[in-house]
């Protein structure tokens, strides 16, 4: 802790000078005066912050030994029970199951186990994995909404982790959140966990850059230049809970069961070091709540919030 202290007041203090100097008035002296170019004056920050990113110092995103091996398949295949069990409340025997937004398809596989009536894996990418599974007459997996409708009614949908993954304008999840619902037969169940962009780990970018919250001290151009591309499309939610309420509800689904809301502490140092919070504060600029909006209140409450799990019908 001593050793971070250290690093930040150093860099605070070069930062502070290199400000005083862009406003200072200049002097006339005999030898010229050599001051920073007003680019790099701005972008003093972001080297002080890029250096703070690389210090093992900064908090981690995720905990290492709770990161899932992607070259690892025993990995992907416990994950996948975890969801079944942890996430879905309900046996699957003899029923009708669609995974929207499956990717590699593991967790549709391991379904099979529960001897569904039927088990579909809709992506609008088709992973080179599904030529993989060994085939089963009740299982299917496709990019072709016309395959899912198919096989349509469904007693159980997941959409695990997809939401905030939509891209296009609000419009693109109400759709996707629609269209599921059409499928749906009556008293069925549509499990969601949403992964909000304002917790420590939504960019995705963990297994190369395992720093929490990077992606709200750091634009994606910035970490670009440091060699990190953010994994995937996020949209940018600052006030979960009423988010994606608003959602649901436009879509035409009832929330039956708020699940559980995984929380994890933000540290203080996200706080507490000047031009680290008022970059992570600005993404709040549009809020609704006042304090949150002119930065007088630092967004500690949505910043907790990791995974939100709902049950709708």
């Amino acid at each position: 802790m001593i050793d971070i202290e250290k690093r930040l007041a150093d860099l605070e203090a070069r930062v502070t000078a290199l400000e005083s100097a862009k406003s200072a008035p200049v002097k006339q002296v005999t030898s010229p005066i050599v001051v920073s170019p007003p680019a790099l004056v701005a972008q003093s920050d972001f080297e002080a912050i890029k250096e703070l990113v690389m210090a093992e110092s900064w908090p981690a995103a995720v905990d290492p030994t709770l990161i899932c091996n992607v070259t690892s398949e025993q990995d992907k295949e416990d994950r996948a029970e975890g969801i079944l069990d942890l996430i879905i409340d309900v046996h699957l025997e003899n029923l009708s199951f669609l995974d929207f937004g499956c990717g590699e398809g593991h967790v549709v596989k391991k379904s099979i186990k529960q001897k569904p009536k039927y088990a579909v894996g809709y992506d609008i990418v088709e992973s080179p994995r599904w030529g993989t599974w060994e085939k089963q007459d009740n299982m299917l997996f496709s990019t072709n909404w016309d395959d899912v409708v198919k096989h349509a009614p469904y007693n159980v949908v997941l959409m695990y982790d997809v939401l905030d993954h939509i891209e296009g304008d609000t419009s693109k999840v109400i759709e996707a959140l629609r269209k599921v619902k059409t499928l749906m037969a009556p008293n069925a169940k549509l499990f969601v966990r949403c992964h909000p962009w304002c917790s420590r780990h939504a960019s995705h970018m963990y297994h190369e850059l395992n720093k929490a919250y990077v992606h709200l001290v750091l634009t994606p151009e910035e970490l670009e230049t440091m060699g990190f591309k953010t994994k995937m499309f996020n949209r940018n939610v600052i006030h979960p809970m009423t988010t994606y309420g608003d959602w649901f509800r436009m879509a035409g689904l009832r929330v039956s069961k708020r699940e559980n809301v995984t929380k994890e502490n933000v540290e203080k140092f996200f706080s507490q070091v000047p031009m680290i919070a008022n970059r992570i504060k600005s993404h709040w600029k549009t809020s609704p709540e006042k304090e949150l909006r002119d930065g007088r209140r630092f967004p500690t409450v949505q910043m907790e919030m990791q995974f939100i799990d709902y049950v709708l019908n």
